[in-house]
This record gives C-alpha cells, sequence and structure tokens, in this order.
C-alpha cells in the first residue's frame, strides 16, 4: 500500500538535487547579449519586458536557475532558497506577479552574493535598489516595493514555475541585462550557445564579416519580396 501524503505538505517543498550546466557553458552566456539568445530560443523563452533591471546601468548574469514559488505576500521559501543556491546559480522566483510586497531586500542579496549567487529574477517586486545597485547585485523583476511580506509559506523550491511568462525549470539557464531575460532549457545549451556563436557578437562588439552578412541579407530578404508578390520598381 501506498504511504499516506498529508495535506500539509502540498505546495511545501525543497528539491536539494538540481542538475547542472558544465561551467565553461553557463559562464560562456556571461558574454553573449540576450538578443541573440533570444533569437535562438524564440519568443516561447523570452520573458515578458514587464520583467527589467530594478537599476541602471546593470551588468548581465548568466546562470544556473534555483527555482523558487511563494504565494503572494509571503517570501520565507525565498529566504531557504539561499541554503540551496551557490557560486554560479540564479535564484528566480515565481512570485504570480504580486507587486503589494516586496520579495527580499538589500541584506538578502549580500548574503546571496557572499555564496557567488549571480544574480535575482523575479516575477514580483524586491526593494532596497540603492543598495543593490551599491554593491553590484543585479536583480530583475517587476519595480520596487518596500512594503515587506510575511514568512510563513507555503512554497516550493526547485519545482518548476513559471517566471515572465515562460516555464522555468531547475538548471535551466537564465541570461538576463538590460535588454531582457532569456532562458536556455538546460538540454538545448550546447545546441544554443553554438547558435549564438555563429552570429560572431560578443560584447566587444565584433559581428564578423559584414560584407558576407549583408550580401546574405540581402538576397534572402529579395527572396522573401518576391514569393509575397512584392512589386519592385
Amino acid at each position: 500500500m501506498a504511504s499516506k501524503v498529508s495535506l500539509a505538505t502540498i505546495g511545501f517543498r525543497v528539491v536539494t538535487k538540481v542538475p547542472r550546466a558544465p561551467k565553461e557553458i553557463v559562464d560562456a552566456f556571461q558574454e553573449c547579449p540576450t538578443t541573440d539568445i533570444a533569437d535562438a530560443v524564440t519568443k516561447m523563452f523570452t520573458m515578458s519586458n514587464a520583467i527589467k533591471p530594478l537599476y541602471m546601468p546593470i551588468r548581465r548574469i548568466a546562470g544556473s536557475a534555483v527555482t523558487v514559488r511563494v504565494p503572494p505576500g509571503d517570501n520565507l521559501m525565498v529566504h531557504v532558497a539561499l541554503d540551496y543556491a551557490g557560486e554560479g546559480d540564479v535564484v528566480v522566483v515565481d512570485g504570480r506577479g504580486d507587486t503589494e510586497y516586496c520579495l527580499g531586500g538589500g541584506l538578502m542579496c549580500g548574503l546571496a552574493q557572499s555564496k557567488g549567487v549571480r544574480g535575482f529574477v523575479l516575477d514580483g517586486v524586491y526593494r532596497d535598489a540603492y543598495e543593490l545597485k551599491r554593491i553590484d547585485f543585479p536583480v530583475f523583476g517587476l519595480g520596487v516595493q518596500p512594503r515587506s511580506p510575511r514568512k510563513l509559506g507555503p512554497g516550493e523550491i526547485n519545482s518548476a514555475i513559471q517566471c515572465g511568462g515562460v516555464p522555468v525549470h531547475p538548471g535551466d539557464i537564465v541570461v538576463a541585462d538590460q535588454e531582457g531575460t532569456v532562458v536556455i532549457p538546460l538540454e538545448y545549451a550546447e545546441a544554443v550557445l553554438e547558435k549564438v556563436h555563429q552570429r560572431g557578437r560578443t560584447d566587444s562588439g565584433r559581428w564578423g564579416d559584414l560584407s558576407a552578412f549583408g550580401e546574405d541579407h540581402r538576397k534572402s530578404y529579395a527572396k522573401l519580396l518576391a514569393d509575397l508578390g512584392c512589386l519592385v520598381e
């Protein structure tokens, strides 16, 4: 006979083991603009532009997702998640879009930073934006709100969540910068990285052979216009 599960445990769960991509792959995305990644993963894994930097300028983050799901007005499991997040991770919180209560503040981010966490991405609001900028800890979310939440639960850590309108699983790679936030499903990480590198663009501004790109660009759009029946006079 299967063991009974208490109803009290529904929505109150912590998963401690998370698959992660190799560090060299995660770190390689640190140099990739989210615009190029978005072209590779399509709109299915590009978050809503409602998820934006809490301060500017902000540096890009790329890391393995430690996911958190909380009910509106509660951040207990965001605090607990810091026991399971570490070097190279990004904490991604499904706060169900609540903007009435913050999901945390500068003290929590300082602790996360000391553990090597690279940043937070939140479907919710945060506070202490000035302090986050001072300590250079990137946070992306729906905005700022000083009101503190309760800490009662329930909540889940490292379950499948939704943030910014897209699914996020534990261990997926999350990249965020001032252009937006994208999710690379873990199983597609190498393929997406290869596709982004084929474009030849990095933070140094190199685009590769622009003359060849321009010719391919002209031919492809000329064919598209012809197929659509566009009259070119």
